[in-house]
């Protein structure tokens, strides 16, 4: 059976389909259930996981379960792009806005940083094909997690991420804090760039927060210090944080997500701020997602990503906010980070 009618049979039997290419690999993997997907609950459930940013009962998250699966390598050579229409200055007063409302409460010292997100609506000219979206995502983003689904609560998403929420191999861990982003420049070097005081402190608050997380339950605990990291057009500030612990994989990525790398600090009311000010909801973008089984799994933040419907195809960006942002530098930085997926379009 093809891909395209194994996703037609998991369509018909209202089951989900998931497919997706690890960094620097040229192994594409598919998961294909006949049946609904249940809620994700325990480390005993196998399969590929999707959680929103914020769950609630039409926002789920949810485990496909293999009941087939298979490998296949990554085709050498792209399709053809999709010819699309987009206005890309689409939601800029509601940005605007958004913004300052944000950088009222980072004055007056109620938030210390924030995410401010945002959506990007694309229209292509014919229906949108998933499988050669996700083959030309994958061959465009080498050093990116490459994933892509479709249940009938969840609808398609593709997504291509370079962030790590949690890696398990048995009782250790690994996780990763990003923040801070610049283009990536090839004339300089990478890992000695001169990084601007904004991005140390937004970078800092997002290691703090997870090592803080994870200290109550963490035998050992391993910070890295700071290092760019380059993926694709885009450089930012990594931190690798590796500890050993004996609980459950879902237990961790529930007291981490959301991380201020998606959220903001204090977490708990920059999330409440998010609900009530971004215009727009999140759905599953900033949520994560990635195969799970009792003993190993790799679960990824869901960036760089978008929804589709038919034609339409809504991309997703965010950045973080903090009291010296300038409204029109994250403004650019959304647009930087909308790249990726935009030019999987011929606009």
């Amino acid at each position: 059976m093809t891909l395209e009618k194994l996703i037609i049979h998991a369509q018909n039997r209202g089951g989900g389909f998931a497919i997706y290419r690890h960094p620097q690999t040229e192994k594409c993997t598919y998961v294909a259930q006949f049946s609904a997907p249940a809620r994700w609950t325990s480390d005993a459930q196998e399969g590929f996981v999707v959680a929103p940013f914020e769950e609630c009962d039409s926002l789920p998250t949810l485990i496909i379960c293999p009941d087939e699966s298979g490998e296949f390598d990554l085709p050498t050579s792209s399709t053809s792009l999709l010819k699309a229409t987009a206005d890309l200055e689409e939601g800029r007063e509601d940005y605007e806005a958004s913004f300052s409302a944000f950088h009222a409460l980072l004055h007056q010292n109620v938030l210390q940083k924030v995410v401010l997100a945002r959506q990007q609506q694309v229209m292509a000219l014919e229906t949108i094909a998933p499988l050669p979206l996700f083959l030309n995502a994958c061959n465009a983003n080498p050093q990116a997690f490459v994933a892509m689904w479709w249940t009938e609560q969840t609808g398609w998403w593709l997504v291509a991420t370079p962030e790590v929420l949690l890696e398990r191999d048995g009782n250790l861990f690994h996780t990763m804090a990003v923040a801070g982003t610049m283009p990536a420049d090839n004339t300089i070097d990478d890992r000695h760039y001169a990084w601007s005081e904004k991005n140390q402190k937004e970078q800092q608050a997002v290691t703090d927060f997870i090592v803080t997380q994870l200290q109550s339950v963490g035998e050992s605990v391993d910070v890295t210090a700071p290092q760019s990291y380059i993926v694709g057009e885009l450089m930012h500030l990594r931190t690798d944080i590796r500890f050993s612990s004996s609980a459950s994989l879902y237990a961790l990525a529930q007291q981490l997500h959301p991380t201020p790398a998606v959220c903001g600090t204090p977490s708990d009311l920059a999330h409440r701020a998010i609900l009530e000010t971004e215009p727009q909801g999140r759905r599953y973008y900033s949520g994560f997602c990635g195969f799970v089984s009792p003993h190993t799994a790799k679960l990824y933040v869901t960036l760089r990503c978008m929804e589709i419907v038919d034609r339409q195809a809504t991309l997703y960006a965010g950045g973080g906010i903090l009291p010296e942002s300038i409204v029109e530098d994250e403004w650019q930085e959304t647009c930087r980070k909308l790249r990726p997926m935009l030019g999987l379009f011929e606009l």
